[in-house]
């Protein structure tokens, strides 16, 4: 595959399509994946197989499969990095499962190298205004001690629905297993263009605000 400089180009040997959105981040710049319908085995299990790869150096999990990810979270934005050649190269990535109304997403991470260039604040902004157009919620799970994410989930408008005990049994990255079940609503987005970069462009009713609250005590740590 050529340097992925054009709005639009196809990799050969992933059969996935490139789609630059004209943001450039720190040098970074963003693209929409989309794996076209016609792919061939070889093309499917590289592109899988360099997805995950890249979760697994990301959430230092080298032991952990991500089968079939493309498949299950089929919508993708990443970061390329300036002259980047490949999904080999990825800084940068979120992936979620569209269905029933809903966004869900399945990963957002950064690379450790390239952390500190607010690259998963621009990830989640992106897939929030996608999500406005096109579905009525974003979803997520999160470690309740994952104290690096919660924060900006919040900052987002993502509010707790669900504390799960157990949730990521057999999943040792934190010391506890348990998780929160969180959403936003695309109604309460007043600001799609700063959402996650200020608090109130996502304006949530106090009657909502008091029922999640019920619900999930950690709230009231927004």
């Amino acid at each position: 595959m050529e340097s992925v400089i054009d709005s639009k180009i196809i990799d050969p040997t992933t059969n996935l399509d490139y789609v630059y959105l004209g943001l450039n981040q720190d040098g970074y710049r963003l693209y929409k994946l989309t794996l076209q319908s016609n792919y061939s085995a070889v093309q499917y299990s590289r592109a899988n197989r360099l997805i995950e790869d890249y979760l697994q150096r990301s959430f230092n999990t080298p032991s952990r499969p991500y089968t079939n990810i493309i498949l299950f979270c089929s919508n993708m934005f990443v970061f390329l990095p300036p002259q980047s050649s490949s999904l080999q190269n990825i800084s940068a990535l979120i992936m979620a499962n569209t269905a029933s109304r809903t966004n869900y997403i399945c990963y957002v991470s950064t690379l450790s190298e390239h952390r500190r260039h607010g690259l998963g604040t621009q990830l989640l902004n992106e897939m929030i205004k996608e999500s406005r157009r096109t579905v009525d919620e974003v979803s997520l799970h999160v470690n309740t001690v994952n104290t690096d994410a919660i924060p900006l989930y919040l900052k987002c408008g993502f509010r707790c629905d669900q504390y799960l005990q157990n949730y990521y049994f057999g999943d040792n990255t934190y010391p506890t297993k348990d998780a929160y079940y969180m959403t936003l609503k695309t109604l309460n987005i007043k600001n799609v263009t700063e959402v996650c970069k200020q608090e109130n462009a996502v304006q949530i009713p106090t009657q909502e605000e008091a029922n999640h609250k019920q619900r999930c005590p950690m709230n009231n740590a927004g």
